[in-house]
């Protein structure tokens, strides 16, 4: 009972889940190696599902490249509206390629792109490149506004009057795409009218689904900053022909808000965040209908959250942002080297015993592989107990010893927080209290149970006494009168 529980406690706060990875790392030298240390998702919660990260690099060799083939999100790839400096690259495939946009009476827009022998991958976004697949980057009026990631994207609230709409089609590595040395792009022009209404935050009454309907949503931190967001739908489906139209049962599109503060719809699985601003920031998808109405199941909204870190600089420093492999890079740079690269195959020699300080609770785990990111190597579990802990990596390094403790705290990395703290608005029990709780409870009944036990047995005996006492007293009655009736008979006897 107690086990199952803690698992429903943990589960209950499983939706918390940032996307990001640590804010804090504690760097180490080991000859010509560099660790870097901390927890993989930071700040780190009690009950929330986390890990041990490890990264470990090595100068790179003097014909090396820094970059490893994989976008790292340095400033030399993307200007001040994130469009990429790369160079055209030559589509393998002919796609076919058109736009339309339609205005809405709130001053939105509804952007359809057709396509043909195309697919879209926002899922690959800054891997390498595929023929024939990647994403869309959107501008308005000659601006970026923002990538898209499949064949609709609304863009809210624009101000009355003729505008530009361009799209054009990039490879995942962001390269605009090009057949026959032209762009693989369209353009149109919408007029947009004075706001009407917003769709976002009238009231309107809810729907209620027709069958059982849940959202999931995850933001992973992009590294050209921001978020990719996934919502995961259960019971729904985002519209193939109909965004927006008629109401049709289940079907529909996510309204998209940040701390409470509406922010887009998206259309699809995935969505593409701007950088938000530095602090606790709750990224909310509602679950809508084709026309506008928020879709409710049993009563409640539809809709699913995340908790993100967002650091001062606005990036949450994910596990795809590298700020781990900067740290080791400016490290490798005051020993002289110019660059640094992974060290791979460490999930094979290394071992990480993971201690809580405060109770001494110790468990060895074993360390995998980072298939996306050379050099990282990662060990999942969830903290269910807050405060220090202790990382102790025990094994070799391309053969050089390794016996190495890092233990968090200030200057190193995160402590264990309580969950409490980003609990609203009511806070729940940790796992660990509800089992202490439960525990309390049956220590209680036994002793109860036990007291009670006692209490029958003494009354029992008591029962017993007086039963005792009442037939000797009737014994006694019965040997006084025969002790009588001998008495009489002997004095008649002596007269």
């Amino acid at each position: 009972m107690i086990k199952k529980i803690a698992i429903f406690a943990a589960a209950a706060l499983m939706p918390l889940l940032a996307a990001g990875t640590a804010l804090a790392h504690e760097p180490r030298d080991i000859q010509d190696y560099n660790l870097v240390v901390g927890f993989l998702h930071e700040p780190a919660f009690e009950g929330l599902l986390n890990g041990v990260s490890l990264r470990v690099t090595k100068p790179a060799p003097a014909d090396a490249h820094a970059d490893d083939g994989h976008a790292h999100g340095s400033d030399t790839h993307a200007d001040t509206h994130g469009a990429m400096s790369h160079e055209p690259l030559e589509s393998e495939i002919p796609v076919i390629f058109a736009i339309a946009a339609e205005a809405e009476d709130g001053g939105g827009v509804n952007v359809r792109i057709g396509t043909r022998r195309w697919n879209w991958a926002p899922q690959n976004v800054n891997a390498a490149n595929v023929p024939g697949e990647g994403h869309a980057h959107i501008y308005v009026d000659g601006e970026k506004l923002n990538r898209v990631y499949g064949p609709y994207y609304h863009i809210p609230k624009l101000s009355p009057g003729d505008h530009e709409i361009r799209v054009t089609l990039n490879a995942n590595s962001h390269n605009d795409l090009t057949f026959n040395g032209e762009p693989i792009e369209a353009t149109t022009t919408v007029t947009t009218s004075a706001a009407a209404h917003d769709h976002a935050s009238r009231a309107q009454d809810a729907v209620e689904a027709d069958a059982a309907m849940s959202i999931d949503v995850a933001a992973h931190p992009d590294p050209l900053g921001g978020y990719n967001l996934h919502v995961t739908p259960t019971g729904f489906v985002f519209p193939d022909w109909n965004a927006p139209g008629e109401h049709i049962p289940g079907d529909g599109y996510g309204q998209i808000s940040v701390d409470g503060e509406p922010l887009n719809r998206t259309y699809g699985e995935w969505f593409k965040l701007p950088a938000l601003q530095p602090g606790i920031r709750t990224i909310e998808v509602a679950l809508f209908t084709n026309d506008h109405s928020p879709y409710a199941w049993r009563g409640a909204p539809v809709k699913g959250s995340v908790v993100v870190h967002v650091a001062e600089d606005g990036n949450d420093h994910g596990g795809h942002t590298h700020e781990a492999e900067q740290a080791a890079n400016a490290s490798a740079q005051s020993r002289g080297a110019a660059a640094t690269v992974g060290v791979e195959g460490l999930e094979n020699t290394l071992i990480v015993e993971v201690t809580h300080a405060p109770s001494g609770a110790a468990r060895a785990m074993t360390l995998y592989a980072d298939a996306d990111d050379a050099g990282h190597y990662k060990a999942d579990f969830i903290p269910t107990a807050s405060g220090r802990y202790v990382f102790h990596f025990i094994g070799n390094i391309e053969g050089v010893a390794v016996d190495e403790r890092f233990e968090s705290g200030v200057g190193t990395f995160d402590d264990v927080q309580p969950a409490v703290a980003i609990q609203f608005p009511e806070s729940a029990a940790s796992a660990r209290e509800i089992e202490a709780a439960v525990r309390g409870a049956q220590d209680a009944a036994q002793q109860a149970q036990s007291t009670a036990l006692t209490a029958d047995a003494s009354a029992a005996r008591a029962r017993m006494l007086g039963i005792g006492g009442i037939a000797l007293g009737a014994v006694g009655i019965v040997f006084g009168a025969v002790a009588a009736a001998i008495a009489l008979r002997r004095r008649s006897s002596a007269n």
